[in-house]
């Protein structure tokens, strides 16, 4: 009697989809529900465009990501990463209004990276691939961001990742002009921090920007305080990249705060103008890794 011939059974074999094809999936799916929380938004704050601007400013970002990839050396898989984090960096702000908290003194990146969790967004990244994104959305908005192990080569690109995305979400906001020509947009900051109509900037917001120092929101009385304040995100650009950019570039966002800060202050206005140049001028971090 022949034995029983039994088939051999083909190993199940699991294909990894393309870096692409994950991204892609997962933008749409932030797409979707961002939508959802941004409508929750206006809910609560009828006419309140808050978190309509943060998304269209996230989505812009997004576009400019591959470019901006291709200038720091990036292969296709931090290319996708990056563009994923440029994406998903700024939804912790529509949580701010949520939470009632929309000075959220930079934990709005953190709130981000929360949602991501409780929605289950990155759940088709590798676990070294959520480390990368995760780290630099917590950390884009802080005052600082810590330090990593210089040995742990995952730690150090998530660490560049995010010094990446803090230079060009400054870059991005000091390349609008409605801060300045928008009375709506105006209106809107000026009511966010309390601020008095006055475009000057008080003299302790001025002597800490000639000082090239990081200006506190707390320390914000005045309009005029606030442009200087965004004015002094320069302050705060790592990338050689970025600091050719705008040097290279005119920045219409960047000319006319200056003109709207030292139309009344005609005085300060050769010194705005040297600290900037100083700030370009200093050597930044030459290379990705």
């Amino acid at each position: 009697m022949n034995a029983e011939i039994v088939p051999v059974r083909p190993e199940i074999i699991t294909i990894e989809k393309p870096i692409e094809a994950k991204v892609s999936l997962i933008i749409e799916n932030i797409n979707f529900k961002e939508k959802e929380l941004v409508g929750l938004v206006e809910q609560l704050s009828p006419g309140h465009r808050f978190g309509q601007k943060k998304m269209e400013h996230a989505l812009k970002m997004t576009d400019e990501s591959i470019v901006i990839a291709e200038n720091f050396g990036m292969n296709q898989r931090d290319s996708q990463l990056l563009k994923l984090t440029f994406r998903a960096h700024d939804i912790g702000r529509s949580l701010s209004v949520v939470r009632n908290q929309v000075n959220d003194q930079g934990k709005h990146g953190e709130w981000a990276v929360q949602w991501l969790n409780d929605n289950k967004i990155l759940n088709d990244l590798n676990d070294e691939e959520i480390k990368i994104v995760e780290f630099a959305i917590k950390y884009h908005s802080t005052k600082e961001v810590p330090e990593v192990d210089k040995n742990d080569n995952v730690m150090k690109k998530a660490y560049d990742f995010c010094y990446i995305l803090r230079d060009h979400d400054k870059v991005e906001v000091l390349e609008k002009t409605e801060f300045t020509d928008d009375l709506e947009t105006i209106t809107r900051i000026k009511d966010m921090y309390g601020l008095s109509d006055e475009t000057k900037a008080g003299d302790e917001i001025i002597e800490l920007f000639f000082n090239q120092k990081n200006i506190d929101n707390k320390l914000m009385k005045t309009y005029g305080d606030f442009i200087l304040l965004h004015l002094s995100y320069m302050f705060d650009i790592k990338k050689q990249g970025t600091k050719n950019y705008l040097k290279n570039n005119k920045i219409d966002g960047i000319d006319s705060r200056i003109a709207y800060i030292t139309k009344n202050q005609p005085e300060i206005l050769l010194q705005v103008e040297k600290v900037i140049d100083e700030v370009l001028d200093n050597k930044g971090d030459l290379k990705f890794e």
